[in-house]
């Protein structure tokens, strides 16, 4: 029961380390998706003063397809770190059920356990109390 117990701990622990990296990574997705955001708006800022030298930038039909790749991207990413954060949940919630049915079954066994012993610890008395009137009723024949 206890090894069980470990090992459902062990894999708990697993999925809590997992889920912490997959906010890691969702943190590093939106910084990066602000940095480019940033990086657009100034260069979009610096077109509309009128410095013609990044005003092709605005334009450039590679830089807007590869910004709408990267959103999608990030779409993309988020969704599968939701989906994989849904699926730890479910496997956390299938976990915390299991140990407490573990848990039930080991109340459910030391509750047993305490019931021999009482019972036995009855037996014990009862040899003891038969074995002390015998030895009284021997006593009482000698005198």
């Amino acid at each position: 029961m206890q090894s069980d117990q470990k090992a459902l701990l062990q894999r708990l622990n697993a999925l809590e380390q997992k889920q912490t990296g997959t906010s890691q990574l969702k943190g590093d997705l939106s910084s990066k998706m602000f940095e480019e955001y940033q990086k657009q708006q100034q260069v979009v800022i610096v077109g509309k003063i009128g410095k013609n030298e990044n005003s092709a930038a605005i334009s450039n039909p590679y830089r807007i397809a590869r910004s709408i790749l990267l959103l999608f991207f990030v779409i993309y990413t988020l969704h599968q770190l939701n989906q994989q954060n849904e699926q730890l949940n479910e496997m956390r919630l299938k976990m915390v059920e299991s140990l407490k049915s573990v848990e039930a079954i080991v109340v459910a066994e030391l509750e047993e356990q305490k019931q021999s012993n009482a019972k036995k610890f009855a037996e014990l008395e009862e040899c003891q109390k038969q074995q002390q009137q015998n030895i009284d009723a021997e006593a009482q024949k000698r005198n």
